[in-house]
Formats: C-alpha cells, sequence, structure tokens
C-alpha cells in the first residue's frame, strides 16, 4: 500500500478517467464505422411510363440504408446464384456506378424477378443480396443470410 493516502487517491482516480474514456473513444469508433442495412422486397411492379424497361415485369426492390454517421460509398449490388450459374453473382446495373448514400440515407435497386427464377432457378426464398463498399467490405440482407442460404442454392 501507498505511504500516502493523496497517491492512492490519485492512483484510483486516475485509472478511472482513463477507462471512462477509452470506453468512451471505443464507443465513438463503433458508431462512425460504416453499418448498411439491406432489405429485400420482391414481387414488386412498375406502373405508369416512368419505368417503361421494366414495364409488366415482376421486380425485386433491394434497398441498401446507411444507418451510420457517415456518408458511404456503395460500389456495387448483386444477387448471388446458384452453384455452377455462369456467374457467382448476377450485378444491378440501376444506378449505374458508385453510389454514395449519406447518414440516414437510402438507395433502391432494381433486379428482374422474372429473370431470376427463369434463368437462375431461384424463388424469393432464396434471394441473397449482396452490397460492395468501396473498402472491399460486403453486406447481405439479414444477419448470417448468406450463410443460412447458402445450403440451399447447391
Amino acid at each position: 500500500m501507498a505511504d500516502n493516502p493523496i497517491t492512492l487517491v490519485l492512483a484510483i482516480y486516475g485509472a478511472v478517467v482513463s477507462t471512462v474514456l477509452a470506453v468512451l473513444k471505443f464507443v465513438e469508433r463503433a458508431e462512425d464505422r460504416p453499418r448498411i442495412r439491406v432489405t429485400l422486397q420482391p414481387g414488386m411492379k412498375a406502373f405508369g411510363s416512368a419505368l417503361p424497361v421494366y414495364k409488366d415485369k415482376t421486380l425485386v426492390l433491394a434497398v441498401v440504408a446507411n444507418r451510420g454517421r457517415r456518408p458511404t460509398t456503395v460500389t456495387a449490388v448483386s444477387v448471388m446464384t446458384r452453384r455452377g450459374s455462369k456467374s457467382s453473382y448476377l450485378r444491378t446495373t440501376d444506378p449505374p456506378g458508385q453510389l454514395d448514400i449519406t447518414e440516414n440515407k437510402e438507395a433502391n435497386f432494381v433486379f428482374d424477378q422474372s429473370r431470376l427464377t427463369s434463368e437462375y432457378g431461384l424463388t424469393p426464398s432464396t434471394f441473397v443480396v449482396r452490397v460492395d463498399h468501396v473498402a472491399g467490405r460486403a453486406w447481405s440482407h439479414g444477419p448470417l443470410a448468406r450463410l443460412w442460404k447458402l445450403r440451399r442454392l447447391n
């Protein structure tokens, strides 16, 4: 034990303050990272003349939302196809290129559900959408969606 009680009090105070500051920095860093949320809405229809490309097609709407505090850049949104297909992922071209999503905003991406069903044999319950980030990280809709649904895509 310390001979001087002031030294002991200062040591305890310093330890408590540094621990609190470390926890605050950890929380701040966790909040500043990109947090992407992906939701799917299969069975959508496009009406009107605004989207003539999708006329009379059944669509899948992938909504990519940025729930983080910083803007993030999405480089690609794609649907995983079955093993043995000509490609592992089918990318969307709507909108093309990289897309910046600011804090608490979302972007919509469209896939042709009838094409996914007829050409790739996918059903709405087996859709797995992947979102690629400019830093190389990837997200899928739902927690563990890729791992859970991969077994059904053999």
